[in-house]
């Protein structure tokens, strides 16, 4: 295979910088790559697209990031591969992808989660002619790790993840925890009396975002009854991020609040404009830029300074119904929809689409680990996309 641009700036990275003192001066230098950045992609925007510490940024690792994005999802997929996972059958509403993007988690309405081995995914596989497709990819049965195909009584809504646990969601009131060094055997589940509609975890903290508008907070290694819960909003609550300091939670009463967990309280909140609610949100607790994205009904998307916790900029972004998911990296921001859309943006100010793919159907998650991507959809199928190998 061809030797890619990516594969050109990671050997300047890796190899380069040792082959004398000149060149490890050059490529070590954080500044050498912000100067790349402003000048391969400065026309398209502010990066990153809210203030930042501009000496402790990794410019050089986002540099190879933006690159790598492009080269992936620009010029038509060319160096991807693309596989169909079909075993659900009912609407998927959670991807999760976890340890480095070798495993992916998915969650359906037909109360099942089907733990899938990634590379299995892609090595093997079969084609089948699809109606008015053509030739699709699907993955073969041996592709799955672990299914659970009573893992809720009801809708499973959201996936997360810890080092230890995989977590799960449900509209049957309960939060369930599946112990991952165990073949992933179910450990304890938390009742929350009403639909779980959001989740995020931490090691020794788990949040949960009901339909009767609380966030429920619980501690794994101590029983099954919440530590605490608190109620920011007038409706349900139907997205949840979390770091060391703060809960982030975003209602369908259009609010964004941030909870401060050693104060135990509300700290700063905002609504979005124009009577749209949040439906989505990317929160990432190892960002090296204090900065978030939400998508919400009308769909939209807005870029939050998480430090100043305000809107910077909403975009109208081409979905004509509601953003359902939204992940983002230091090279990339995903968005899904009700309109059968996937969309790639780059990650500054001016959010330049990369590549869009329609897939007509509903379209309720998406998640991104490690250049692999998983996409939710509305009949049972969940897509996924790697690298080439090689690349």
């Amino acid at each position: 295979m061809k030797k890619t641009y990516l594969g050109h700036w990671k050997h300047y990275l890796m190899r380069m910088s040792l082959v004398c003192k000149q060149f490890h001066h050059i490529l070590s230098n954080e500044q050498t790559w912000k100067i790349r950045q402003t000048k391969r992609w400065g026309k398209n925007g502010k990066y990153p697209p809210v203030p930042i510490d501009e000496d402790e940024f990794p410019w050089s690792r986002a540099c190879v990031k933006r690159e790598e994005q492009i080269k992936l999802w620009g010029n038509y997929g060319s160096n991807l591969r693309n596989v169909e996972l079909r075993g659900h059958i009912a609407c998927v509403d959670a991807v999760h992808l976890f340890e480095g993007g070798q495993y992916l988690a998915s969650g359906s309405r037909d109360r099942s989660i089907i733990i899938w081995d990634v590379e299995k995914c892609f090595n093997n596989i079969c084609s089948v002619d699809d109606a008015g497709i053509g030739e699709v990819a699907i993955a073969n049965e041996d592709a799955k790790l672990n299914t659970k195909p009573a893992a809720h009584r009801g809708w499973i809504w959201s996936i997360a993840s810890n080092t230890n646990h995989l977590l799960s969601a449900s509209w049957d009131t309960t939060v369930r925890i599946w112990d991952r060094k165990s073949d992933f055997q179910l450990v304890t589940e938390f009742p929350t009396r009403v639909a779980c509609l959001s989740l995020t975890a931490m090691e020794n903290l788990v949040a949960c975002g009901t339909f009767d508008k609380k966030v429920l907070l619980f501690d794994p290694r101590n029983g099954y009854k919440p530590i605490t819960w608190y109620t920011a909003h007038k409706k349900a609550v139907l997205a949840l991020g979390m770091d060391e300091n703060r809960i982030i939670s975003c209602g369908e009463d259009g609010r964004v609040v941030s909870y401060d967990l050693r104060g135990r309280r509300v700290h700063k909140s905002f609504k979005l404009p124009q009577k749209t609610y949040p439906t989505c949100l990317s929160f990432r607790r190892e960002d090296p830029a204090p900065l978030f994205y939400i998508g919400d009904n009308g769909g939209n998307l807005h870029l939050i300074d998480s430090s100043k916790f305000s809107i910077v900029q909403s975009y109208v972004i081409g979905h004509s119904r509601a953003v359902q998911g939204v992940f983002h990296s230091l090279g990339s921001v995903f968005t899904c929809s009700r309109d059968g859309q996937m969309k790639i943006f780059e990650p500054s100010s001016g959010l330049g689409e990369i590549a869009s793919y329609h897939i007509k159907e509903e379209l309720p998650a998406v998640h991104s680990l490690y250049n692999t991507v998983a996409l939710a959809g509305a009949d049972g199928i969940v897509r996924l996309w790697s690298a080439c190998e090689g690349f």
